[in-house]
């Protein structure tokens, strides 16, 4: 990331539009943190675990997203 609040940023926006959201960036020493992000960051009523997102630091990696339906669901359930 390019600034220090990337990561909460990319965290708002995926839990204001209730979406997944993946952010990506070059690796590099002034570059990387990419982030996947759920649709909410902690505890969902249903869900049985808390729901975090997941970040690389500035090495090259694979970073996956799995979308979880269910996911979507009861986040949008317990905060319409």
């Amino acid at each position: 990331a390019t600034f220090p609040m990337y990561h909460q940023f990319v965290a708002t926006r995926a839990v204001e539009n209730g979406v997944y959201l993946l952010s990506v960036s070059y690796a590099g020493e002034r570059f990387g943190s990419s982030v996947a992000c759920p649709p909410w960051i902690g505890d969902v009523p249903g869900l049985a675990a808390p729901l975090a997102a997941a970040s690389l630091g500035t090495a090259e990696g694979v970073l996956p997203l799995v979308v979880e339906p269910r996911h979507l669901e009861a986040v949008r359930r317990a905060f319409p």
